[in-house]
């Protein structure tokens, strides 16, 4: 049987980023019910809906760096926000699901972005600097793409799109019998 911690050492803090995300979140649609309330004009949740997604980002990032300095809520925190602009995006009309496929190099952007995040807070430690550089690159690429004078330097999306993917497939396969020979 284990006993507990001595009374002066910090117990671990399990749960806490989802408390703190579930504080934030209720103090954001309270405030948001009891301005309406009281006859200011407020947008209404139904179009900005996304803006809870910033606020459970910004309790991440309070929870890096004031209370548990896990690098994974850093990354989690740029996650969220990054997807709360682009849900907005939708919600407020300014692109609409024709332009979906436009908007989709966003995810790699953002998972990269998040990936790299992580790794900057853990001090530069960690294997997330390559996938998260990776799919950074997939999405800025994608994003590049859509512009003409781009488009024209590489001869097409698919040929750039089928080395990537094949780059990164043998990449992952190389991870996975590279450690196999490494434990052996």
């Amino acid at each position: 049987m284990t006993e507990p911690p001595p009374a002066d050492e910090p117990r671990p803090r399990t749960g806490l980023r989802l408390t703190l995300i579930a504080a934030f979140v209720l103090l954001t649609v309270g405030a948001w019910l009891f301005l309406d309330a009281q006859g200011f004009s407020v947008p209404p949740m139904s179009a900005y809906w996304p803006v809870f997604l910033a606020v459970g980002g910004i309790a991440s990032l309070v929870d890096y760096l004031a209370l548990s300095r896990n690098p994974r809520s850093a990354g989690q925190a740029v996650f969220e926000v990054g997807l709360c602009f682009a849900l907005l995006a939708f919600t407020l009309g300014w692109v609409g699901w024709r332009g979906l496929l436009d908007w989709l190099p966003s995810l790699p952007t953002l998972v990269g972005l998040s990936l790299l995040t992580t790794w900057a807070a853990n001090r530069m430690r960690g294997g997330l600097v390559i996938p998260g550089a990776l799919l950074l690159g997939f999405g800025v690429l994608g994003f590049a793409l859509r512009f003409e004078r781009f488009r024209e330097l590489i001869p097409s999306g698919q040929i750039v799109w089928a080395v990537l993917l094949l780059g990164l497939g043998a990449f992952l396969l190389w991870r996975i019998f590279g450690s196999r020979s490494a434990r052996s």
